[in-house]
């Protein structure tokens, strides 16, 4: 318990910004994974371009990580269009995804069991967010271009670049706000400047998501903690 302050953690690990990590892995052993991009969103240091390579697949780039059965996650990345319309998010098995519309700012299809939302953060960077609740033991996000408006798995050649940064990872399992929290970054700071928490992918914020000052009188838990 944690009195006055409500912890968010990104359980991203490597890097949230430079998805040319070697903690991601390319979903298509052809794409081209380029980070230190300074077309960025207010907020962020780097980007990172992912260029498909042709083939009929996923495209981009994935993590894998345990997932809990029943667990709830949310899922976001900042994306922008750079000669693809479409960016999707998966979160776990196949058909447990959604695509946004990079060009009206619109989610483009979600599937059954998944809720998605999109916004625009500014000179056509939009915050696209996945939330999902596993049916099974699970672990893994992939996130991409897609050349199709209804599922990640396209035909996307080179001339069909994504720009994206701020890859978030939550559990907000039991939570009564399930909604996305405050970006953290992974791997962009050093120690000790790790967001006053002292730990890389983790921020204290002392008001509730709404933006309204937590009660220093009472106790909270610590979201995230594990």
């Amino acid at each position: 318990r944690f009195g006055g302050a409500r912890m968010v953690r990104n359980y991203i690990t490597g890097s949230s910004e430079n998805l040319a990590n070697a903690a991601w892995a390319k979903t298509a052993a052809g794409d081209t994974v380029t980070g230190g991009i300074t077309d960025v969103p207010s907020g962020k240091a780097q980007s990172t371009r992912i260029t498909p390579d042709g083939t009929t697949t996923f495209h981009g780039v994935n993590q894998t990580m345990t997932i809990a059965t029943g667990n709830t996650l949310i899922a976001s990345t900042s994306m922008k269009d750079d000669g693809c319309t479409y960016g999707y998010m998966l979160i776990g098995g196949a058909n447990k995804e959604a695509v946004f519309n990079l060009a009206t700012g619109a989610v483009s299809n979600v599937s059954a069991g998944v809720t998605a939302d999109i916004e625009s953060e500014g000179e056509g960077w939009y915050r696209c967010y996945l939330i999902r609740t596993v049916g099974a033991a699970e672990g893994n996000i992939y996130t991409g271009p897609t050349t199709s408006a209804t599922t990640g798995n396209s035909a996307a050649a080179a001339a069909n670049k994504i720009l994206m940064t701020g890859v978030q990872w939550e559990d907000v399992t039991g939570q009564a706000d399930q909604t996305a929290s405050e970006y953290v970054s992974v791997g962009v700071e050093s120690a000790p400047a790790y967001h006053g928490s002292m730990v890389d992918g983790v921020k204290c914020y002392d008001t509730d998501r709404s933006g309204n000052p937590i009660s220093t009188s009472g106790s909270y838990p610590l979201v995230g903690y594990v």
